[in-house]
C-alpha cells in the first residue's frame, strides 16, 4: 500500500477493491494471498476507527470472505465486491460511526452439523487441497455453484459471523444487527451446496439460538427474489421456525423452481411456512408492502416471535440483473421497520443475494439506518399501488395459510375446515399472558403460546358469517394522493338529530379516564347530547398509521375472541379487535404490539392509546373512507379538516 492510501480510510478501501479486481480468475491471485490478507487487516483496523462501542446496533464483516471467487469466469454475479461496496457506502454515509463492530469468527463443525450432514462438511473441507481441474469438475456436478481453494474459509466466516451477531442480540448486549456476509446461504441443502450457497447461514443461526439460548419462536422473512428452498426444507416440520418468503415463482419456472404457495409446512410445522409467490417480473414496493400488511404483519403479530431473521437478498431490488423486480431501498427500510415492531426490535439482517452493487449497497444502508432508529425515507406514492398479479399472488398465499390462523378471516373460504387440536389456550390465559409483557425470551414456552394452538373446528371462527370479497387492483386507493374523504355524518357529526345514548355513555366514561378529558369533551346545554372534539394531530400518527388494505370488513370478529359486538381495526397491522367494553383485546394488543392507533367500525372514529384521545387528521382519511365504504357501500361525504377545527 502506498503512502497516500495509508493516509485515508477511503484510500484503504479503494486499495482493497483494486486488489480484488486485479486477482487472476484463472489460477492463483497475482498478488500473494498474504499481501491481500494484510491489506484486509489494515482496512479492518481503519474501519474500527468509526466504531461506536456504546451502540445497540451491531455490524459484522470480514474481508477474508472476499477470497471466495470464481476462478474460471470474470462475469459471475456473486463476486467479492458484494461485501466491499456496501462497507464503503456505510463509511461514506457516516452510518459506520454509529454502529458497533462485532469480531467475526468461523462456524465450528458441531454448529454446522445441526443442519448439515457430515458428508457435506467433509466435502467442503477437501476444497482447500483440490486442483483447479478438480474444483471445476466438482462445481459442474453441483447446481449453480462455483468452488475455489478459499471457498470453505469464506463460508465458515459467513456462518460464524452471523452466529457472533446472534449471540450479541440474545445476550442483550445489542438490540439488533447486520451481517455483511458472503457466500449466501438460503439455497444450501442439508447434504450439498446449491445456488451460490455453501452453508445454510440463517438455519445454522436459528439452531444456535434454539439450542444454546432456548429461543422457542423464530421468524424468518426472506425477501430475496429467489425462494430459499434450503431454509424451507430444513424447518418444514418445526413450528419453532415460521418461514415467510416473498419470491418470484413464475408458475414454477423461476430458479430454484420451488416455493409453491401450497407448501404450508408438514407434521407439527403445518401452518408455519408461507410462500408469497410472484408469477411475473417487475414486482415493486406496492406489491411487497401489500403482502406485509395483508399477511406478514398479521401473522407475525399473532405468532409473536422472540427473534426475527431477515434473509436480505437485494436481488429483488430495482436494477438487479437477475431478479428483474423494482423494490426500492426505501421499501427495504420500511419493511425492516415493520419487522422491528413484532419482536421488540430484536431483528438480525443477513445478506443473501443481490448482484447490482449499487442496489445492494443502498439497501443495506437503508436497513442499517432504520435499525439505528432513523425513520425510513418516504416512498414515491406512484410506487405504492400493487399490481393485479401481485394481489392475485397475495390472495392465493392467504387462502392457503388462512385455515391455520384465526386472524386471516377474509382469506378463508366457507368450506375451509380448521384442524382440531387437543389443547387450546383459553381467552383468560391469553389475557393473562398479554398483560404480563414478558421481558425474557425464556418466559415464552411455545407449548403454551396461543400461536401454537389452533382453535378447534367448532370454534365460531369456522362458521362463516359473511362472504368476504377479495380485493382487486382497481379498488386500491393510494393512501397519499387523490383522496377526497371526510368524517362520516351517519348519526354522529353535524346534522345528526339523535345521539346513541348507550354509546355516548361509554364515550364519556372513556373520556373521563383521559388526562385531557376536559379539553376534548364538551357537554351542551341540551341534556344527553355530547360533542367530542378530536385532536387534529398527535405524535403517534407517523409511526403507527399504515396504508389500509384494499377492503375492510364492516363487522369483523375480534381476532382473539371472535366477538363482533364492537369492532376496532388496528391502524398498524389492520387486525380487528374487540373494545375495552367487551373483552379489551384491542387494548391488550396495543400494549403488546405497541400499535397505538385504532379505528372504530361503529362510528369510524380513531382513538390513540398513546394520547388517550380521539384523533382526526388527513393521514387517517384513507382508512376512514374504506371503513365507510364497508359499512354503507359509498364514499364518505367530504368535510374539510379546517371546518372540523372551526367547530
Amino acid at each position: 500500500m502506498d503512502q497516500d492510501s495509508k493516509g485515508s480510510l477511503q484510500g484503504g478501501e479503494d486499495d482493497i477493491a483494486d486488489r480484488i479486481s486485479k486477482m487472476s480468475l484463472h489460477g492463483t491471485p497475482k498478488k500473494p494471498k498474504s499481501d491481500l490478507k494484510r491489506t484486509s487487516e489494515d482496512l479492518n483496523s481503519k474501519l474500527a476507527q468509526y466504531n461506536d462501542p456504546n451502540s445497540r446496533t451491531v455490524v459484522v464483516y470480514d474481508l477474508d470472505m472476499a477470497l471466495h471467487k470464481n476462478i474460471f469466469s470474470r462475469m459471475h454475479p456473486e463476486r467479492p465486491e458484494r461485501i466491499v461496496q456496501p462497507l464503503r457506502l456505510l463509511v461514506e454515509s457516516r452510518l459506520m460511526s454509529r454502529l458497533r463492530t462485532v469480531t467475526s469468527r468461523e462456524v465450528t463443525r458441531d454448529e454446522a452439523l445441526t443442519v448439515h450432514t457430515p458428508e457435506h462438511w467433509n466435502f467442503l473441507e477437501m476444497l482447500k487441497g483440490m486442483t483447479n481441474r478438480d474444483l471445476y469438475k466438482e462445481g459442474e456436478e453441483l447446481d449453480s455453484v462455483y468452488l475455489s481453494n478459499d471457498s470453505f474459509r469464506s463460508a465458515k466466516l459467513a456462518a460464524g459471523s452471523l452466529l457472533a451477531i446472534t449471540e450479541e442480540v440474545l445476550t442483550d448486549r445489542a438490540m439488533n444487527g447486520v451481517a455483511v456476509i458472503r457466500p449466501p446461504g438460503h439455497h444450501c441443502k442439508a447434504e450439498k451446496p446449491m445456488g451460490f450457497c455453501l452453508l445454510g447461514n440463517v438455519p445454522i443461526a436459528c439452531k444456535f439460538a434454539m439450542e444454546k439460548y432456548g429461543v422457542e419462536r423464530i421468524l424468518i422473512v426472506d425477501w430475496d427474489v429467489h425462494h430459499g428452498n434450503g431454509t424451507q426444507d430444513m424447518f418444514l416440520e418445526d413450528r419453532r421456525i415460521f418461514y415467510m418468503s416473498l419470491h418470484r415463482h413464475d408458475h414454477g419456472y423461476f430458479y430454484p423452481c420451488t416455493g409453491d404457495p401450497n407448501v404450508v409446512g408438514t407434521g407439527d410445522g403445518v401452518g408455519y411456512n408461507l410462500n408469497i409467490a410472484w408469477n411475473e417480473s417487475r414486482k415493486g414496493d406496492g406489491d411487497y408492502l401489500q403482502a406485509f400488511y395483508d399477511l406478514i404483519l398479521p401473522l407475525a403479530s399473532r405468532y409473536q416471535p422472540q427473534l426475527v431473521f431477515i434473509s436480505a437478498g437485494f436481488d429483488s431490488g430495482l436494477g438487479d440483473p437477475l431478479g428483474n423486480c423494482c423494490v426500492t431501498s426505501e421499501c427495504y427500510g420500511i419493511m425492516t421497520q415493520h419487522l422491528m415492531s413484532v419482536c421488540k426490535g430484536k431483528v438480525i439482517l443477513a445478506l443473501e443475494g443481490g448482484y447490482n452493487l449499487t442496489t445492494v449497497s443502498e439497501g443495506i444502508k437503508a436497513c442499517c439506518s432504520v435499525l439505528l432508529g432513523d425513520y425510513p425515507n418516504h416512498i414515491d406514492p406512484e410506487n405504492c399501488v400493487p399490481s393485479p398479479g401481485g394481489i392475485e399472488s397475495i390472495n392465493t398465499a392467504g387462502e392457503k395459510i388462512a385455515p391455520y390462523w384465526d386472524n386471516l378471516v377474509r382469506f378463508r373460504k366457507p368450506e375451509d375446515e380448521r384442524p382440531v387440536k387437543e389443547e387450546a389456550v383459553s381467552i383468560h390465559e391469553y389475557q393473562e399472558e398479554s398483560r404480563n409483557n414478558h421481558s425474557s425470551i425464556n418466559n415464552h414456552p411455545a407449548t403454551n403460546h396461543p400461536a401454537n394452538n389452533h382453535p378447534p373446528a367448532n370454534n365460531p371462527v369456522n362458521q362463516p358469517t359473511e362472504t368476504v370479497s377479495q380485493p382487486t387492483a382497481e379498488s386500491f386507493l393510494d393512501p397519499v394522493d387523490n383522496i377526497d374523504l371526510m368524517l362520516p355524518c351517519h348519526g354522529r357529526g353535524r346534522g345528526c338529530e339523535q345521539a346513541d345514548l348507550s354509546f355516548e355513555d361509554r364515550v364519556m366514561a372513556e373520556m373521563a379516564e383521559s388526562s385531557n378529558a376536559k379539553e376534548i369533551v364538551e357537554v351542551s346545554e341540551e341534556p344527553q347530547v355530547f360533542a367530542v372534539h378530536p385532536k387534529t394531530w398527535c405524535e403517534h400518527l407517523a409511526e403507527h398509521v399504515r396504508p389500509a388494505p384494499l377492503e375492510l370488513s364492516a363487522n369483523p370478529p375480534c381476532t382473539v375472541c371472535q366477538d363482533s359486538a364492537e369492532s376496532w381495526f388496528c391502524l398498524t397491522c389492520y387486525q380487528p379487535f374487540c373494545s375495552r367494553y367487551v373483552k379489551e383485546h384491542g387494548l391488550l394488543h396495543a400494549l403488546d404490539a405497541t400499535h397505538l392507533m385504532t379505528l372504530s367500525m361503529s362510528d369510524l372514529s380513531v382513538w390513540c392509546y398513546g394520547c388517550d384521545a380521539y384523533v382526526h387528521n388527513e393521514v387517517l382519511l384513507d382508512a376512514k373512507n374504506k371503513g365507510h365504504m364497508a359499512k354503507f357501500g359509498e364514499p364518505a361525504v367530504k368535510i374539510e379538516l379546517a371546518a372540523i377545527a372551526e367547530d
